[in-house]
């Protein structure tokens, strides 16, 4: 099955989210992690809004808070 670019990129961009909320928040870490090249690395943390990494950090810090991780 192929994906789109379009879908490749949200679903990479969900990834790293992910990612950042579980502590690997350098493109270092994210290259380690995933195998990324630096510049995808780097382009993926540009394009996520930075509201969309606040929220996500608020989820999993209620969700630590309340024991459900």
């Amino acid at each position: 099955m192929t994906h789109s670019k379009t879908k490749t990129s949200l679903y990479r961009r969900g990834y790293v989210t992910w990612l950042i909320s579980t502590g690997v928040n350098t493109v270092p870490a994210i290259k380690e992690a995933t195998g990324m090249p630096r510049r995808t690395a780097q382009d993926t943390l540009a394009a996520i809004p930075e509201r969309l990494l606040s929220l996500k950090t608020k989820v999993v810090n209620t969700q630590l808070l309340n024991g459900e991780c």
